[in-house]
């Protein structure tokens, strides 16, 4: 897999925070409708950290843009202030009725986030 390749060709710059997942069975048990997370039949959870700096950044995105072919979706857990359509990475189909429901619950926005519902 190419993204992988750019892993350990940039590992420098990868701190010991580079975890590949594998989600359990149990996560797709439950209905994608049933929870806020809609993506229950995803198989695996890439998570990159990266020590800070703008070389490092720069990498860090074009490392993305290569992975972005083999991403569904996002988890919450794992944001990335860069990403432009956060809303379906995190949320997919979920989004306006989660939307709806932070309104409701928060009108004074006390629970704020930099992604915000």
């Amino acid at each position: 897999m190419e993204s992988l390749s750019v892993i350990v060709s940039w590992s420098e710059f990868l701190t010991d925070v580079c975890n590949w997942r594998r989600i359990g069975v149990g996560v797709r048990l439950r209905s994608s409708d049933s929870t806020a997370f809609p993506f229950r039949q995803a198989t695996e959870i890439l998570y990159v950290a990266i020590k800070q700096g703008p070389s490092s950044v720069t990498l860090l995105n074009q490392f993305f843009s290569i992975q972005q072919q083999y991403t569904v979706g996002s988890y919450i857990n794992y944001p990335n202030q860069d990403t432009p359509n956060y809303k379906t990475l995190y949320w997919g189909t979920h989004y306006t009725r989660l939307a709806n429901l932070k309104r409701k619950l928060d009108p004074t926005n006390l629970f704020f986030s930099p992604q915000p519902l």
